[in-house]
């Protein structure tokens, strides 16, 4: 049923009337709708962030011209009815013709004219709302003022503060910019919004012909501060404070005047109807941000200290090191005041804990489902917590009213208005997240007794937990995941989640340590997964062979080995097996025995010890395909590792066929973005490039995600492959660039002594030495080799290849002696480790024939070259490119003893091969032509 004008008789003629009938008017051209159908418009059409929530019975009372309510309703209302309306009226055309309207309705005047204005100052990193209403440009003449004696009300003892210069500076433009609009500074408890005001009274004091502090923390206390201006105004007054208040009001915005009047502390709503609607300068305080968004005010967000504002304070008091002052107790200016005055301080109307406890009994009294959701930041860490993080309510068996209240969002954000709205908070508008101050956290700990400190520590540990989205391998949405993970972490150690009795909280910090590592945070993931193994394992919790026990070590181990920690990881996973396989309850077969016998394979790579570690990946791999089938996930990883192992041997056919299988299942399952599908690509890359078939290797390297995460581990082994790649093809220059970058990305997000980083130093070194920067490579290449023997010891393979390649530069910079003696122990040491026709040991065959024949003893390097040349044809083809650089030796070598006829009839297959497959300008052409040997460096494959 449509709601008709009220008549004359029921609205009389004034401003009011006005209003309404413009109103009307917006309402006859959405076609009368009814007023529910507008609230829902309202509710859930338009911008939620944007525009208030008004019941249908506001709209009904604001059409027939009953009390006009806040700016913020109205204005939604306004913008419902231009949503529906049928002439296609703009909101932003009428916002500010109804503002004017609203504005002269409350007030009780007529809307004066519209005037061009300037839009009020917004500093970058605060909101501000337009003015929305006609206001002087210029303070008026002294004359035109009235005459009150100044100060009025003024407190008089000195502040505890320092002076804020470039908030007071703010102010400053603001005030002066829109003279007769309030300017309400805002903030939080203790964060020195009186001491602000105080101090612009007094350094900005000298403009004014008066100033009257109004304390405004009740409508009564307001009223009669107001209406002591009654006689200095000439104004008669009235039969109550209320009434003299009122007309005191009035004579100041019948005669603009350069006054200033500040309102501390308001919170009452009706204090509104006090401030004068033009004329001098208004500046009111308030916990309440509220006060700053109605539409009629200008607002200032006044933050706690800067970090060299609380610096400043603390020093100039004369404390001993004050940077230790300020990070434990914070920069809120009341809590550093406490500190250093060693009680309550002057200045602040009481102490922290006492102003935190009174707003708690006020919250609690007014709605107690908020006091509960505040009470649970006295356990959260002092950071924005978003609202994805408090949405999902609380895990497990938790208090229904609190967790029904913070998955539904529009009580969720009511209550945390009425937080914000008391000063215990502060509402990031831009991220719907919410920051308590660490001091007033520390404060709402000290109002809490022990049963609601309990209560508030489960509820918090029960809230992580409902937030958790599981263990990030398995999460589809991987950037979804990371922030909800992300989100969790920074409240691990405040919550004391390791010590949760509830078991999903436990489980959230296993799935945080798995995500840690993922990131390279390695050494966080250590340390929590430390300290949740010391915890967990006491038999009056969980012991040591309980799942989620036996899946925080093994991540344990898996962040150690990120950080080169091996005999740890290796200790870890060794003595994890072993429990593993003797307990009757689990078995070689297990799943968790499987999970373990993994990490223990990665620990006998990296070791050294290929062969077992490739017979244990087989048994993995069979045990999970047994379990779950040749699809599921665990299958897939497991024939990754199986891979990796085949490749560290030298069996990148093996090797390839393993990864062709994973990666399209990898694809197929979980996208070409995810990072096993990186991983996977890289690992195809590696085992096309120790093939020799580089081309075809850079192929299939650029179907990388270029959207994927640059720090992602498959992503930074690509970039690695791919350099390689273009430096046999014959672009060692563009190479070398790119793993000069490389090395460094390596370097931040794993360090200098992972396996990561020394390989590709490794190549870096030898990428610079085709490049004739031998001196650099050599530096490089002794500090890596440097590293790799101190870390995996001087026998281990990746420490032999890497001697190799210095002993490759060594060749270049005409060392030949330190360059053979190189070759010839890491020839006699590889023995031990793999077969004759193992890449490492045919490049150290290789390496050795060329130091012998470049010292002239060409006798002893041709049956080397010889070897080589065979083992590597037989095993490798006789067009692999390190067949053709041993077969290109061997012709010098054959030459140099004599033996022309075969070195000729050799030189004719292999230079043909090498123009065929490199092409006609690679660089190996002209040393052939040249009669110079050829060096081909030795790349260890990633483990």
């Amino acid at each position: 049923m449509a709601i008709e004008m009220p008549g004359p008789e029921s609205l009389a003629p004034g401003a009011l009337r006005d209003f309404v009938q413009a109103l009307h008017q917006l309402y006859d051209d959405a076609g009368q709708p009814p007023s529910r159908q507008i609230s829902d418009v309202i509710r859930l059409v338009l911008p939620s962030r944007a525009f208030e929530a008004v019941s249908h019975e506001t709209v009904s009372a604001l059409l027939r011209g009953r009390p006009v309510p806040a700016w913020g309703k109205t204005r939604a209302v306004v913008a419902g009815l231009c949503h529906l309306s049928v002439q296609s009226r703009a909101f932003r055309d009428e916002e500010a013709p109804f503002n004017r309207l609203w504005a002269a309705a409350r007030s009780g005047t007529p809307a004066p004219p519209e005037e061009p204005r300037r839009p009020p100052v917004a500093p970058a990193d605060r909101p501000s709302l337009a003015v929305n209403r006609p206001l002087p440009r210029t303070l008026p003449t002294p004359s035109a003022a009235p005459s009150l004696p100044a100060p009025i009300g003024l407190p008089t003892r000195a502040t505890d503060g320092i002076e804020r210069s470039g908030l007071l500076d703010e102010m400053d433009a603001i005030l002066t910019t829109h003279p007769g609009v309030p300017l309400v500074l805002h903030g939080m408890i203790g964060s020195g919004k009186s001491q602000l005001a105080l101090g612009y009274a007094r350094s900005r004091g000298g403009r004014y012909t008066t100033i009257a502090w109004i304390p405004a923390r009740s409508l009564a206390e307001a009223q009669a501060a107001m209406a002591a201006l009654a006689a200095p105004l000439a104004v008669r007054p009235g039969p109550s404070a209320a009434e003299t208040a009122d007309a005191v009001r009035g004579r100041l915005a019948a005669v603009p005047g350069d006054f200033l009047l500040i309102f501390d502390g308001a919170g009452d709503e009706n204090i509104r109807r006090l401030i004068p609607p033009v004329g001098g300068h208004v500046i009111v305080t308030s916990r309440d941000p509220g006060w700053a968004q109605d539409g009629t005010s200008n607002g200032l967000t006044v933050p706690a200290y800067t970090a060299e504002e609380a610096r400043k304070f603390v020093a100039g008091r004369g404390l001993a090191d004050p940077d230790a002052v300020v990070a434990r107790v914070g920069r809120l200016p009341l809590a550093l005041a406490e500190e250093v005055t060693g009680g309550r301080p002057t200045g602040y109307p009481g102490t922290l804990k006492g102003e935190v406890h009174a707003a708690l009994a006020r919250l609690r009294a007014a709605d107690e489902l908020a006091a509960e959701i505040f009470e649970l930041f006295a356990v959260l860490a002092p950071v924005p917590v978003p609202p994805a993080l408090l949405k999902r309510g609380l895990a497990g068996e938790s208090p229904p009213p609190i967790s029904a209240a913070l998955q539904q969002e529009v009580r969720r954000l009511q209550a945390l208005l009425e937080v914000t709205g008391r000063g215990l908070a502060r509402l990031h508008n831009d991220t719907g997240s919410i920051e308590v101050d660490p001091a007033i956290r520390a404060a709402l700990w000290q109002c809490l007794d022990l049963t609601a400190a309990q209560r508030a520590r489960d509820d918090v540990h029960a809230l992580l937990a409902a937030a958790d989205p599981g263990f990030p391998d398995d999460v589809p949405d991987q950037v979804r995941s990371g922030e909800a993970h992300a989100a969790i972490a920074v409240h691990v150690a405040a919550a004391e989640l390791i010590e949760s009795r509830f078991g999903p909280a436990r489980e959230a910090v296993y799935h945080l340590i798995r995500y840690h590592h993922l990131r390279g945070e390695n050494g966080v993931a250590v340390e929590l997964a430390r300290a949740a193994v010391a915890r967990w394992r006491e038999e009056t919790l969980m012991g040591s062979l309980n799942p989620l026990v036996l899946g925080v070590t093994l991540q344990w181990a898996n962040a150690l080995r990120a950080l080169g920690e091996y005999d740890q990881a290796r200790d870890l996973t060794a003595a994890g097996l072993s429990q593993l396989r003797c307990d009757p309850i689990f078995g070689d077969g297990h799943l968790y025995t499987l999970e373990m016998s993994d990490g223990h394979s990665a620990d006998l790579r990296i070791a050294g010890e290929y062969t077992l570690a490739l017979e244990l990946a087989e048994e993995i791999h069979q045990g999970h395909v047994s379990r779950e089938g040749q699809a599921s996930g665990r299958a897939a990883m497991s024939r990754h590792h199986l891979a990796v192992s085949h490749r560290l041997l030298g069996d990148f056919a093996a090797a390839e066929h393993n990864d062709r299988q994973t990666l399209e299942q990898h694809r197929d399952q979980r996208g070409p973005g995810d990072w096993r599908t990186l991983l996977s690509t890289n690992a195809l890359g590696e085992d096309l490039y120790g093939l020799g078939r580089y081309a075809e290797a850079l192929e299939v390297l650029s179907t990388c995600d270029d959207q994927a995460v640059a720090s992602d581990r498959g992503l930074m082994l690509c970039v690695r492959t791919v350099a390689l790649a273009q430096r046999e093809l014959g672009d060692a220059g563009t190479a070398a660039d790119q793993l000069r970058d490389h090395v460094d990305a390596c370097v931040r997000q794993y360090g200098e002594q992972h396996e990561h980083t020394l390989a590709a130093q490794v190549s870096l070194a030898a990428t610079l030495r085709q490049c004739g920067a031998v001196g650099e490579a050599r530096a490089l290449a002794e500090a890596a080799l440097d590293v790799y023997r101190r870390t995996l010891g001087p026998r281990n393979p990746l420490s032999l290849a890497a001697q190799l390649n210095l002993a490759a530069i060594l060749r270049a910079g005409g060392d030949y002696g330190r360059a053979r003696h190189l070759d010839g122990v890491a020839a006699v040491e590889l023995r031990a480790a793999f077969p004759t026709w193992h890449p490492f040991r045919v490049a150290a065959m290789v390496g050795l024939a060329s130091d012998y024949a470049l010292t002239s003893r060409s006798t002893t390097a041709a049956p080397i070259s010889r070897e080589a040349y065979q083992i590597s044809s037989r095993h490798r083809g006789p067009e692999h490119p390190q067949s053709l650089v041993a077969g290109a030796n061997l012709v010098i070598d054959l030459r140099a003893t004599g033996l022309g006829g075969e070195a000729d009839r050799l030189r004719a297959t292999i230079r043909p091969a090498v123009e065929r497959i490199f092409g006609d300008q690679h660089p190996f052409l002209g040393r052939i032509d040249a009669g110079l040997r050829l060096e081909g460096p030795v790349e260890t494959p990633s483990t």
